[in-house]
Order: structure tokens, then C-alpha cells, then sequence
């Protein structure tokens, strides 16, 4: 039974886009389970100390812009009804199969369990299904037990004439594709919304309309979509933007720790035998407050970071190549390293890494040409932490010697990175140009 909240005009206001509607198709979606679980999924992977507003963004939120941007780009690229409908949909649904705290619980959960966001994306919205993805058998829960509604809508009288399809909005969702393709690219809707509505709330103040400006600048040419020539100055402001929220999130070495702390949390709780791949679902209170309460390990440091009893974080280096990569990515040489780092310290260490985003790679104007190396994402740079749940105080020659260590295993040599925004440096992330128009 759909809830009556659904029902009728719905007045929904957004701290970025103000109050916004949807069309009904898009109303009566919006109780699916599947969404009302995103209203207790973060949109950052920890509950932040440093930026408070952020830690409260929730993905529910984030989906409801990212269909506000999805109607707004159909409207002004003329798309059919069917299309416009799918897109905002796909929109609507492209973070459902997102685990609690995101991004940190993914990298456990691929690690451990081989965890597939796409998998559980298309099990979700499709049904469990054969490698060309025709369904075989029953949707998957998603929330208190229940699954999405999404086909049971399609297929409803009001609108089984408009030919929507399940399938189709997962596979936009996913980023297939010239739909997907503004849904899942250099530069989306998806990441539109998200770098905007990070940096409202990490208190940046960027102009909301950027975003809505981005939006109607897409066009379609034959198989590709591209951004308008006349953005160039919003492309700049947005990439800007996304530097600085990256780079202050990685330069906030007590989040890097307490995202670590949560990390480490849940392994113990795998290893306890209290999480297993099943609690992909669950929420970002249900694994902080139940499921890793089971364990005793993980319960002393879910209670450390509650208290904001933080590891000390010990060292944050940037790695620029691919032996740090292929080491600290896979589970049993990053393991081997945190032993050998222990045996020769004689301190427990624990290491966590971000890829480092702050530079999104851009296509240049003309499909023949290589992008320019300023503007490439080397998608082999690290930001690397080490840390520790000791509470005494380590010295600067042990850091020192420790960085040293990490130098040599990594083959290259390390500088200790420092805990302050470089929003000076943002420029680095606007040297290259779009795939524009003309």
C-alpha cells in the first residue's frame, strides 16, 4: 500500500534548489523502500567531526536533487516523455545500492565479501538475474524487509501506456547508454548536486545555481553528450569547488582517523562473525549501534569514536604510483605492512588510504586530442594514513623513520602532507577543458 504522503501534489523544499515538485510517476515512486532507506544513509562515508552539517547530508536527499537536475536537463534537451521519465527515475535511484556509510563499508565489504555495487544495483530495481541480466528470480530487500516498488509502478494501470521499464532505468542508472551518460561521466548530474550540496554544507557557500546553469548546458551530438562552450566559467567554478571540498576532507587527518577507527570496526565484526555480506542494507545506525555493538573489539571502538577518543594519526603522505596502489589495495600485502610497520616500531599501526579525486579528468575539445597530463586523474595517487590506537605520544623521529620505511616499500620518495586546506591550489584542478561544443 503506498503511503498517503505520496498521494497528490507533494511540496518538497531543498536547501539548494528551493522548493521543488516532480511529476506524478516520480511522486509515487518516492516512498519505495528502497528510497526511504537513503533518508538513514549518509552522503559522506563518516559521521564528521570537522564539517557537522555534512555529516547530517543524507543520500535521500542528494537523490531528490539529482532528479530535480534530471528534469530540468530533459526539458531543455526536449527528450521524449518515456525519456524524460527514465532519466529522472535512474536519478532518483542511482545510490540505492550504497551501503551504510558508503564508500568506507564498500572497500571492507569488496574486500571481504566481493561485494558488487552494480550487482545489487540491477538485483534491486531488476531482480536477481543472469549475467545478461534477464530475471530469474525475486527482488532483493532492501529495507525493514521489503523491496522496491519499482516495477510494481511501471506495470500499474496509470503507467503501463508510457512503456517504462525497470531494466531500462537500471541500466541508466548505471551509466549506460546516452542517458546514462548524464547520469554517469566526467560530469553528471549525479556529481553536480553531490560537489554543490557537499560544499553548502561543509559551509563553503557556493552559488546553487551553478549547478541548475550545468544542468541545461548538456547537449546531445550523435552517441556522445557534452557540456556547451558558453559554461566554460561555471565548469571552472564547479571544478574549483570539488578541489576544495576534496582536498579539505583530505587534509582533516581527525576524520581520516575516525574513517579509519570505522574501517577497522567492521572488520573486526566480520571476523567476529556478526557482519556478513547480508548487511550490505542495513542503515548507518543500524551497523553503528547494533551490528558492531555484537562484537567486543569492534564495540571498544565504536564506543572510542563516539566519545571522539581518536587514533592518533601517526603520518599522511600522497603517493603518485602504482606499487602503493597495488600494495595498500590489496587486503593481505596492506596487512603484511601493518605487521612489519609493528614489529619494527613495536606499535600496533593501522592503514587506510583515500584515492586521491581532487582532480577529475576532463576530456579536450576535440575527440582526436589526448587530454592534457594537468588535467589527467591518475587514478594511482593515494592519500595514505597511518595510525594508531595508542595513546602515547610517538615521537618525530619515529615518524620520520616510519616515512622513510614507507618511502622504500613504496619506491618513492614520501612527503609528510599537512593537516590545512590548500584551497589556493584549487587551480590545479581547472587546467584542462570539457568536451565542449564548437
Amino acid at each position: 500500500m503506498t503511503p498517503s504522503w505520496t498521494e497528490g501534489t507533494l511540496r518538497i523544499v531543498d536547501k539548494l534548489y528551493g522548493e521543488i515538485s516532480f511529476p506524478d510517476f516520480i511522486n509515487a515512486l518516492l516512498a519505495c523502500p528502497a528510497l526511504m532507506r537513503l533518508r538513514e544513509i549518509r552522503m559522506g562515508n563518516i559521521n564528521f567531526l570537522c564539517y557537522p552539517g555534512f555529516a547530517e547530508t543524507t543520500r535521500f536527499e542528494h537523490s531528490l536533487g539529482t532528479c530535480y537536475l534530471a528534469c530540468l536537463a530533459a526539458k531543455k534537451l526536449g527528450l521524449s516523455s518515456r525519456d524524460t521519465l527514465t532519466l529522472m527515475a535512474a536519478a532518483l535511484y542511482h545510490d540505492v545500492a550504497t551501503p551504510p556509510f558508503a564508500h568506507a563499508t564498500e572497500e571492507v565489504f569488496t574486500e571481504y565479501f566481493g561485494f558488487n555495487h552494480e550487482e545489487k544495483l540491477f538485483e534491486i530495481l531488476v531482480g536477481k538475474h543472469t549475467v545478461s541480466r534477464v530475471a530469474i528470480g525475486q527482488y532483493a530487500p532492501v529495507f525493514l524487509g521489503r523491496r522496491a516498488i519499482l516495477r510494481r509502478v511501471c506495470q500499474s494501470q496509470a503507467y503501463r501506456e508510457i512503456g517504462l521499464e525497470p531494466l531500462e532505468i537500471a541500466r541508466v542508472a548505471h551509466g549506460e547508454g546516452i542517458l546514462g551518460q548524464l547520469i554517469s561521466s566526467d560530469i553528471d548530474l549525479d556529481n553536480l548536486d553531490n560537489v554543490v550540496r557537499a560544499a553548502m554544507n561543509m559551509g563553503f557557500n557556493p552559488d546553487p545555481s551553478t549547478s541548475i546553469r550545468l544542468a541545461i548546458a548538456f547537449i546531445i551530438e550523435g552517441s556522445k553528450v557534452r557540456i556547451s562552450s558558453n559554461s566554460e566559467t561555471d565548469i571552472r567554478t564547479w571544478q574549483k569547488l570539488r578541489w576544495r571540498v576534496y582536498d579539505s576532507i583530505f587534509t582533516d587527518f581527525k576524520d581520516f582517523a575516525l574513517q579509519s577507527m570505522l574501517k577497522l570496526a567492521i572488520v573486526k565484526a566480520i571476523e567476529y562473525g556478526s557482519i556478513t555480506s547480508d548487511h550490505w542494507c542495513c542503515t548507518d545506525g543500524e551497523l553503528l549501534h547494533v551490528y558492531l555493538g555484537h562484537s567486543e573489539e569492534a564495540n571498544r571502538i565504536v564506543e572510542r569514536m563516539r566519545l571522539g577518543d581518536l587514533f592518533e594519526t601517526v603520518l599522511v603522505v600522497s603517493t603518485h604510483g602504482s606499487p602503493a596502489k597495488k600494495i595498500l589495495t590489496d587486503l593481505g600485502q596492506r596487512r603484511e605492512l601493518e605487521t612489519r610497520l609493528e614489529e619494527e616500531f613495536g606499535t600496533q599501526f593501522i592503514i587506510n588510504y583515500y584515492i586521491d579525486k581532487r582532480v577529475r579528468s576532463l576530456s579536450t575539445t576535440s575527440s582526436t586530442e589526448e587530454p592534457s597530463e594537468m588535467a589527467k586523474r591518475n587514478e594511482d595517487n593515494l592519500i595514505v594514513g597511518v595510525f594508531t590506537p595508542s595513546r602515547k605520544t610517538l615521537s618525530t623521529a619515529l615518524r620520520n623513520n616510519l616515512r622513510r620505511m614507507l618511502s622504500s616499500v613504496f619506491g618513492e620518495d614520501l612527503s609528510a602532507m599537512s593537516e590545512a586546506g590548500r584551497v589556493s591550489r584549487a587551480t590545479e584542478a581547472v587546467q584542462g577543458t570539457l568536451e565542449i561544443d564548437g
